[in-house]
């Protein structure tokens, strides 16, 4: 008798099927950052906290800090979000948000 595929067989299955990341099926954040002067991330499911200088994101597990200057929210829906400014560093806390 065949084993039946787990659920990350299924998610990888269905990763090669759609071409997403896999962090965003996992409900994970991706970041991609371009020259220090433009950051997208994918997966987002709650803005904890921001101003011009740190945007602080969650995917409700973990936590992701974006600290620079003139920092702007450019562009959002309802799981992405396009930041524009100086970025300086970025900090990923994994399990960094308490409930």
């Amino acid at each position: 008798m065949k084993n039946k595929p787990n659920l990350k067989q299924l998610l990888e299955k269905l990763n090669r099927s759609l071409d997403f990341a896999p962090e965003l099926l996992l409900g994970r954040m991706k970041i991609e950052l371009i020259c220090g002067h433009q950051a997208t991330v994918e997966g987002v499911k709650s803005i904890l906290d921001y101003d011009d200088t740190m945007i602080h994101l969650t995917d409700g597990k973990n936590l992701l800090c974006i600290m620079g200057q003139k920092l702007c929210m450019l562009y959002m829906t309802e799981h992405n979000i396009i930041i524009q400014g100086m970025v300086e560093r970025v900090e990923y806390v994994n399990g960094g948000v308490k409930h």
